[in-house]
């Protein structure tokens, strides 16, 4: 497992508020939040979490399943066992970051999101609200090559957004386990233990 912090695609003005959008473990840790929902991607309990990390849900030799999103349209070329109505809805939740803790909160998720999740900009809504709850800030957008996890910036193009940055585990990080029967997914996060029992993540996730 790579000790890199996650490769990044996108960064924050300086002297700029960042929201953040939540849909595994920080739902029930944030600061005040906003209850929103992403469109277009699929969670799925697809990530293994191993020992090492310092949030892990796993060990070395037992790693315990976390949440990540799919992209509709890629999850829907993968054999999913348990597919219901309205997948490509992902409820959450959105916290703003004051422009004064901006650095050091990045700096946090990055180390704390580096196995495997990179980093996206989404748009969050509310129920029964057609518009992004975000709203518009200015954010620098950074183009990358990546080779492996060596890194080089190589453009840096301002712009508006109004969206929420998320961290997420794409289907091709080394972590990523991808779909499997639900009675499998449900005895690997029974058994599964880390900073505390997989299924505390699980029950903490379903009741909030």
């Amino acid at each position: 497992m790579s000790s890199a912090p996650a490769p990044d695609s996108t960064t924050s003005a300086p002297g700029e508020e960042v929201w953040v959008f939540g849909y595994g473990s920080l739902v029930w840790k944030p600061p005040i939040a906003v209850v929103g929902y992403v469109k277009q991607y699929v969670r799925r309990f697809w990530q293994v979490s191993r020992g090492g990390r310092i949030d892990h849900r796993g060990t070395l030799d037992a790693p315990g399943r976390v949440v990540t999103l799919i992209p509709l349209e890629e999850w829907r070329t993968l054999k999913d066992h348990h597919a219901h109505k309205d997948d490509d809805v992902t409820w959450g939740v959105a916290f703003k970051i004051p422009e004064s803790d901006v650095e050091t909160t990045r700096a946090y998720l990055d180390h704390r999101e580096k196995n495997g999740y990179t980093v996206d900009f989404l748009d969050v809504y509310q129920n029964g609200q057609e518009e992004p709850v975000v709203r518009k800030h200015r954010l620098c957008h950074i183009l990358w090559v990546e080779v492996y996890l060596a890194i080089n910036s190589l453009e840096l193009n301002c712009t508006s957004r109004s969206q929420a940055m998320v961290y997420i585990a794409t289907t091709n990080n080394e972590s990523y386990v991808g779909p499997a029967p639900v009675d499998e997914i449900a005895l690997q996060i029974y058994k599964s233990y880390g900073i505390d029992q997989l299924i505390s993540y699980l029950t903490n996730l379903a009741s909030t």
